[in-house]
């Protein structure tokens, strides 16, 4: 899908939204962009096309005398609702924010007790003029508006309240004409803020990719089918990073750039970003003594840049583990690990109670070192960890599916924090697949059910190459009925759900965006249990 593609396809799912908009109150539909500048041609296109307004609070060089300067006072709405939302919802707890009215029907914007030549950051420019443009009379007269920002010099105080003004605040408030506004921000996306179940995005442009994300109504269509498919056959919940966020476990990604920054050991690498960093990572592989030992066969094969891309925190302990035998990222996670395990968020909350009093067979299958699955449950599990475990789990699994056995599989693929030995980064094993017992569990799994097997993965970013060697295969392709819970769709998971799709034409669901549930795990989960799993 081209870049033109993505643009065309976003004007149009705008203009059909603006055409079925029909309610006496704003729309607000949000969006993030990674370049305004590339987005405004468009925005301003659509603006022209509905014969509405643009308020550009990203560039304070526009015409000094022009109405749509937002940095400057402007002609204000009556609406008292608004503005009384934009004081309450952007003054900080230092300096409270006020819209004053001024002479000539104009109104500004300011910090209470804030003087004519104050000299403000440049963050709280952009939250004055964001705030001058939800003031401004246009809102009222146009019924298609856009308001454009940067987050950039924003302190996260100030970005969250103006999402919040937008998303929350601005949507939804009353209006004698309907109207759809677009709020358009650039910014890299930020899960806890971009992606809340009814306040998040809701399209992005990311690497020239045009991103949708789905309502609340979708979540709750697509628990019910997942409720309805477990009536017939066990549910497996493969659990990833993203389940384990909430509740205050580390990252793998941000593990695994502590951990290469510790290798490469030079303060001048601090500075770079995920990517950057997995470049200068396999830079530093390919010249050490004998690299040939150090990266695989098909390792040597990939440019940097598609290494980095591809790169785990697994494998990168795989190297640590050579270097230092201790293994000091794991030791800190488990420090970590151990002070919040018992203080789950509310994705692990609601998954513990959903196994405390569900009747549906659950197998659990997770790639995290966490132990926050058994500690936030009461139902009786069985765990499998070490190759030794793992020899006993296809049984196991038999015994449980055939209601011989009550205790829910958990199978921890990569191990389990609470003995760091189990842990796949100590065996080498990222790089020549999974164990013969692991791999031996999960086919086990695809013999369970007569059906393709109800398949979820959650938080799950599909890069994990011992993993994908195991489920790309035809097998499993054909075995199971997979869905997504995702925030937003990762290049990853586009790339492994769009070869599976051959897989899928015969089925209700046909393409990967059929199968993905644009939320956080969060949010799924407590659906989830409302409908009855």
């Amino acid at each position: 899908m081209t870049a033109a593609v993505d643009w065309f396809e976003f004007g149009q799912t705008i203009a059909e939204s603006h055409a079925r908009n029909a309610i006496a109150e704003v729309t607000v539909i949000p969006v993030v962009v990674e370049n305004l500048r590339a987005a405004k041609p468009v925005l301003e296109a659509l603006v022209g096309i509905h014969e509405g307004c643009f308020l550009d609070a990203s560039d304070p060089n526009v015409d000094p005398n022009s109405h749509e300067n937002l940095y400057r006072p402007i002609p204000g709405t009556t609406d008292q609702v608004r503005r009384e939302a934009i004081e309450a919802v952007l003054s900080k707890p230092d300096r409270q924010v006020n819209v004053i009215e001024l002479a000539n029907g104009l109104v500004d914007v300011r910090f209470h007790n804030e003087g004519p030549t104050e000299l403000l950051s440049a963050g709280d420019q952009i939250l004055h003029a964001v705030a001058r443009a939800a003031a401004h009379e246009y809102l009222d007269e146009h019924s298609f508006a856009v308001i454009a920002y940067r987050a950039g010099p924003l302190d996260e105080r100030s970005e969250k309240a103006l999402w919040d003004l937008m998303g929350r605040q601005v949507h939804g408030s009353p209006r004698t004409t309907p109207q759809t506004l677009v709020v358009v921000v650039e910014s890299n996306i930020d899960i806890g803020l971009h992606c809340e179940p009814d306040h998040g995005f809701r399209f992005a442009f990311v690497e020239g990719e045009l991103l949708h994300r789905q309502g609340k109504r979708h979540l709750r269509r697509a628990a019910t089918q997942i409720v309805g498919s477990s009536k017939s056959a066990p549910l497996v919940f493969f659990l990833g990073a993203g389940f384990s966020v909430s509740s205050g476990i580390q990252l793998g990604d941000q593990l695994r750039d502590d951990a290469i920054l510790r290798l490469l050991d030079d303060p001048q690498f601090e500075s770079l970003d995920s990517i950057d960093l997995g470049i200068e990572f396999h830079k530093w592989l390919s010249e050490m003594p004998g690299s040939q030992e150090w990266l695989s066969k098909d390792e040597k094969s990939l440019n940097s840049q598609d290494f980095a891309s591809h790169l785990t925190l697994e494998r990168v302990l795989v190297v640590e583990k050579r270097m230092h035998a201790d293994l000091p990222t794991l030791q800190e996670f488990k420090e970590h690990h151990d002070s919040v395990v018992d203080q789950p968020g509310p994705s692990v909350l609601h998954f513990g109670q959903m196994l405390d009093n569900t009747e549906a067979k659950i197998i659990v299958v997770q790639l995290n070192f966490d132990c926050l699955v058994e500690h936030n449950t009461s139902k009786e599990l069985r765990i499998f960890a070490s190759d030794a475990e793992f020899a006993e789990a296809s049984s196991h699994i038999a015994d449980y599916c055939g209601g011989k056995d009550l205790r829910v599989p958990l199978l921890k693929l990569h191990g389990s924090i609470d003995s760091i030995e189990t842990c796949v980064a100590t065996q080498d094993q990222t790089s020549r697949g999974l164990g013969d017992a692991q791999y031996r569990a999960l086919s086990a799994l695809l013999g369970v059910s007569s059906e393709p097997l109800p398949w979820v993965y959650v938080g799950v970013s599909m890069r994990d190459r011992d993993m994908l060697q195991v489920l790309s295969g035809q097998q499993f392709a054909r075995g199971l009925d997979e869905r997504w819970v995702v925030p937003y769709i990762v290049p990853s998971v586009r790339t492994f759900g769009n070869a599976r799709e051959p897989h899928w034409q015969a089925t209700d669901l046909r393409t990967l965006d059929d199968r993905v549930i644009t939320q956080t795990s969060d949010a799924f989960f407590e659906v989830l249990a409302e409908v009855g799993l």
